[in-house]
């Protein structure tokens, strides 16, 4: 011992130094799999009228992640929260967005309306679901719609 200070061991050195290597390890494993996944990234804006058509709203779409993803529905809800969606390209079982891959999709004044059974509703917010069930709300949908009504 040297003036209080242990010095420590080689078997300490080692084992404090296969430690850190662990966790460096335990980060890079769970970077990667949180990028090894489909990841979309939505964005939307109001077009104002002109010669190409009229008020509309242009949804995009872009697969950030790894792998592909399937896109099933555009859907929403309703004034009276209740759920609304149509499918995206059927005749192929979805949209498939590989890696980097965008989608645009306009929704226009009528297209907000919805009946059910004689009951005219309106959709008030929109989002899009994958084949895996989740939903990726699309951001100021509401402000969009009201902006197509104004």
């Amino acid at each position: 011992m040297m003036h209080g200070i242990d010095i420590l061991s080689y078997a300490e050195i080692v084992s404090t130094f296969a430690l850190i290597i662990a966790f460096i390890s335990l980060l890079i494993t769970l970077d990667f799999r949180f990028q090894d996944r489909p990841r979309l990234k939505i964005s939307a804006r109001f077009i104002l009228e002109s010669d190409h058509g009229p008020n509309r709203v242009k949804i995009s779409m872009v697969n950030i992640g790894r792998r592909p993803v399937i896109i099933k529905f555009l859907g929403g809800t309703t004034e009276n929260s209740n759920p609304w969606r149509e499918f995206i390209e059927s005749d192929k079982g979805g949209l498939r967005l590989c890696e980097n891959e965008a989608y645009e999709y306009t929704i226009e004044k009528n297209d907000t309306v919805i009946t059910f059974f004689d009951d005219v509703q309106f959709i008030e917010s929109l989002w899009v679901q994958d084949s895996t069930g989740r939903r990726y709300y699309i951001p100021k949908s509401q402000d969009l719609i009201r902006r197509l009504w104004s």
